[in-house]
């Protein structure tokens, strides 16, 4: 099995649209199962974060499922050839405190070669507002693209 990762330690930091009230952190990973036929799971995973008077805190309030962090995110793979070899739209919605993100797709039968997956997309939903208010609900940030290159070897 081979992981790759973006960043290759810790989290990539977005942050709200009006400041420094809200941010995320986010990690893209794929995993390459060595098997035949190979299996590819892509992870993307966005953790909220709010600033709150002297630190950043995690989204550590049960919030009204109205408000609750989602994520709207574009997926793309493209092929060793440079196409795109498929792009998915994808929305997830938090379950509970401290609402992490979490979209995941598996890929099967890629033809060999290095492969290229791109996330970008925005996160809605949360405690503040970016201009620090607590008007619940009304937070947004941009997740700017982070992306990652795999090789799939013929058996």
């Amino acid at each position: 099995m081979t992981i790759v990762r973006n960043p290759a330690s810790g989290e990539k930091e977005f942050k709200g649209d009006n400041g420094n009230y809200a941010k995320v952190g986010a990690v893209l990973t794929t995993e390459v199962q060595d098997d035949e036929p190979q299996k590819v799971t892509v992870t993307y995973k966005v953790i909220p974060y709010l600033w709150d008077s002297v630190a950043w805190f995690g989204e550590n309030n049960k919030l009204n499922p109205d408000f609750v962090p989602k994520m709207d995110i574009k997926l793309v793979l493209t092929g060793p050839d440079g196409a795109a070899v498929g792009s998915e739209d994808i929305t997830v919605v938090s379950k509970d405190v401290p609402y992490p993100l979490t979209a995941e797709r598996v890929f099967h039968d890629l033809a060999p070669g290095t492969h290229k997956v791109t996330v970008s997309g925005v996160k809605t939903g949360g405690r503040k507002t970016t201009d620090g208010r607590n008007r619940t609900g009304k937070d947004r940030v941009v997740l700017g693209e982070m992306s990652i290159e795999f090789t799939i070897i013929s058996g």
